[in-house]
């Protein structure tokens, strides 16, 4: 009797399987299923329901409990439901031995290219019709500047360089900013030390953050005042640029900051200490660990795993994971490598229902970033869902995120917002897109973005 019901536990799961294959319609390989290509080096493209969003250059791995996992050309395993799946296109015909070629052109597919292409001239549209919005216009400029035709390259760029030139101490470091990040270096580099030298608290901390991205150390000895600073609107900046810098010397005065009760400030010493690391800063925060309590416990925990300490990937795992406060923010950490359980908590999270507050809204995108980051596609749809909701500074929250995830298959996830009739949102859209087509775009946002 056992041997019959597994058996007939066995019959039902490949009847199942194949009514949900069969539910995916397989595009090209001269009527190929997916039984077919499944474990070969077939190249496929992904198409999502809805959205049309597109992963190109794949190959299928595994099809089981309605799960498809697929091997990028980078050689990573990504995961899609089969019910979030419009059709599976075969790129040219079923092959079993060819193997993916590591110089094989990584281009845009025409569809992806279109919606940079849209992108680049609604920035266009915005950077002619701004005249008023002197921020939004200069934000328009930066995206025109990497993405745009030479003529409006270059108009993009004379707009930026002759701000950056003028008299408007603030103006100017504003547009050095966006030069930067442009991929074009600023007019003059007085600009640092002359914002660094201005009692405008804004202006010097604007002055200190463009020290560090154009790696000027003219105005250390300013940063190193600036980082004892009890506002965290000066300190912060100043924390960043030294860490920019590869100035060792604020490890010390970064250890002091990491157990800071001001949050902003005690984060920012974390990631100054991810990014300089060493022998030095792991040997310390292992000497922390005992003592450190709460909040400060998780930074000290945060940095030694995000440096590679197997202690601090231990107590991750096993203790921070568990604890409810912390938990979502442990697990966004954990799931981006791949963590199993991690993975699960967000998936739980976004799968609950949930009130539309903004803290909420965040915390389901930063999940769908983290699972998307990992490899696992399947929650796309919420950042479709959060877009839709109309909320401007959750729709630039999700698209700055998307800014900096390395997975063009989200190009046409920016397109309806391309088209929204709030400026600001069109243009955090536009330069979504302009970042998935553009990687050493995509790297100096990514700098900025921690």
């Amino acid at each position: 009797m056992k041997r019959s019901k597994s058996t007939l536990t066995a019959v039902l799961a490949v009847l199942l399987a194949v009514v949900v294959n069969a539910q995916v319609p397989v595009v090209g390989g001269q009527g190929a299923r997916l039984s077919d290509i499944e474990g070969t080096d077939t190249l496929v493209t992904v198409v999502l329901k809805g959205s049309n969003a597109s992963d190109a250059n794949l190959k299928i791995q595994d099809v089981r409990n309605n799960v498809l996992t697929v091997e990028s050309e980078s050689g990573q395993l990504n995961h899609y439901l089969m019910s979030d799946i419009q059709e599976i296109r075969v790129q040219g015909s079923v092959m079993t031995v060819k193997r993916l070629d590591p110089l094989v052109d990584r281009g845009l597919t025409p569809e992806q290219q279109q919606v940079v292409t849209r992108a680049i001239d609604r920035a266009y549209e915005i950077f002619n019709g701004a005249a008023g919005n002197q921020p939004l216009r200069m934000w328009a400029a930066e995206v025109i500047a990497v993405g745009g035709t030479d003529e409006q390259k270059q108009a993009a760029l004379d707009y930026l360089n002759t701000l950056a030139s003028g008299n408007d101490l603030r103006t100017a470091l504003d547009a050095a900013h966006h030069l930067v990040l442009a991929g074009s270096p600023p007019p003059t580099s007085e600009l640092v030390s002359q914002g660094l030298d201005s009692g405008d608290r804004l202006v010097r901390a604007s002055a200190a953050r463009l020290a560090g991205l154009t790696e000027d150390p003219t105005g250390k000895a300013q940063l190193h005042q600036m980082l004892r600073d009890r506002a965290s609107d000066i300190s912060v900046p100043a924390i960043d640029a030294l860490a920019w810098l590869g100035d060792r010397e604020i490890i010390p005065t970064l250890l002091e900051l990491i157990t800071e009760r001001n949050e902003e400030k005690a984060n920012a010493a974390a990631d100054a200490l991810i990014a300089l690391g060493g022998d030095d800063v792991l040997a310390a925060l292992r000497e922390m660990v005992p003592s450190a309590e709460g909040r400060a416990r998780f930074r000290v925990v945060r940095v030694l795993h995000a440096l590679g300490d197997p202690t601090g990937t231990k107590l991750m795992r096993e203790e921070m994971l568990k604890v409810p406060s912390l938990e979502f923010d442990s697990a966004t950490i954990l799931a981006r490598q791949g963590d199993p359980v991690a993975m699960q908590v967000l998936r739980d999270r976004l799968a609950q229902r949930y009130d539309p507050y903004q803290e909420v809204l965040t915390r389901r995108a930063e999940a769908t970033a983290a699972l998307i980051e990992s490899g696992d596609r399947t929650n796309i749809s919420v950042f479709q869902e959060l877009l839709r909701i109309g909320m401007p500074e959750i729709n630039i929250t999700v698209l700055r995120l998307i800014s900096l995830l390395d997975l063009r298959s989200l190009l046409p996830v920016t397109q309806p917002v391309i088209e929204s009739s709030d400026p600001a949102v069109a243009i955090a859209a536009c330069q979504a897109a302009v970042s998935l087509a553009h990687a050493d775009y995509r790297a100096r946002l990514a700098k900025l973005h921690r």
